[in-house]
């Protein structure tokens, strides 16, 4: 995902020019359609959907008399995101937090003790965020600072993918943070 200026961009890897292009392209078939006469064809094969109010006996008979149409209808869909899913790209995030917060507050009276059992604390925390990271890794992520966070980010895994391996792991939904960002590779969105 980048973010290249449009006029350093091909004018056929702009937004505008595929703008245009279409919307040229579809006023053009809609004008063909109507001189070829498929408004008739169109209101022959669309199909009617029925309320749920009559059974769903009767929902699937309603549907099953027009399998025409509702194939077309699957086929325009599937041509359309089959076009677009080329141009999307995702971006799937993990937030770790190195460093827990603090237990005690701040004006709170403290022992020796109390330090070596936050150390301890600490210390078992990085292992378990060292052990996401280990995970991370073995799925493709690369890790950069943010701040207090660690950032792990990957192209290629799925949210999804992530989550469900992290909580098979052992880990809970509190010691992570996952963000999935959509972006156009380039063209239209």
């Amino acid at each position: 995902m980048s973010n290249v200026a449009s006029h350093a961009l091909p004018w056929h890897r702009r937004e505008d020019t595929w703008a245009i292009a279409i919307a040229i392209a579809l006023v053009l078939a809609a004008t063909a359609a109507h001189f070829l006469g498929a408004a008739h064809l169109v209101g022959a094969t669309a199909p009617s959907f029925p309320t749920w109010s009559g059974g769903v006996a009767n929902a699937t008979a309603v549907l099953g008399s027009t399998p025409a149409a509702l194939l077309l209808l699957f086929g325009a869909f599937l041509a359309a995101f089959s076009i677009a899913s080329p141009m999307v790209d995702h971006l799937t995030r993990v937030y770790l937090e190195p460093a827990p917060a603090p237990t005690a507050r701040c004006d709170a009276p403290v022992t020796a003790a109390d330090v070596r059992a936050e150390g301890d604390r600490v210390r078992a925390h990085a292992e378990r965020v060292a052990r996401m990271m280990d995970i991370l890794a073995a799925r493709g992520f690369r890790f950069r600072r943010a701040g207090r966070r660690i950032v792990a980010e990957s192209v290629e895994t799925e949210a999804s993918e992530v989550k469900d391996g992290l909580l098979a792991a052992g880990f809970v939904h509190c010691e992570f943070q996952i963000v999935l960002e959509y972006g156009r590779r380039w063209g239209i969105l």
